[in-house]
């Protein structure tokens, strides 16, 4: 028994496999094995090419998706350093409160650094 590598396929490749099954000259299944291709995986490929074949008309649409995912993620960082800042504040200020009213030394949270 031998043991099949894993194969790639370019975007163009899918793209033209897939038309060929919109086609529908053959059956996903034809399709799939006269390109050696799960049939599961085809069924992948062409949901996804359905999903996305308006960008083909539309190319400012996928820079304005592209765009708000990067405000989005700039969003999202700024928010988690806030909180970074705001707990790094609090830990700050239990330490100190802690050392004043002896429950801690001061030893105690340098050796952890």
């Amino acid at each position: 028994m031998t043991k099949r590598t894993r194969r790639s396929w370019s975007a163009s490749e899918k793209a033209k496999i897939v038309l060929e099954l919109l086609r529908e000259d053959k059956t996903l299944n034809e399709v799939a094995q006269a390109n050696e291709i799960h049939p599961k995986m085809l069924g992948q490929w062409k949901s996804q090419f359905l999903e996305n074949v308006e960008l083909a008309f539309d190319k400012d649409r996928g820079l304005r998706d592209l765009k708000e995912a990067l405000k989005e993620s700039a969003q999202e960082k700024d928010e988690l350093h806030r909180q970074i800042g705001q707990l790094t504040a609090e830990v700050n200020w239990a330490k100190k409160k802690s050392i004043e009213a002896g429950l801690a030394s001061e030893e105690i949270f340098d050796n952890k650094k």
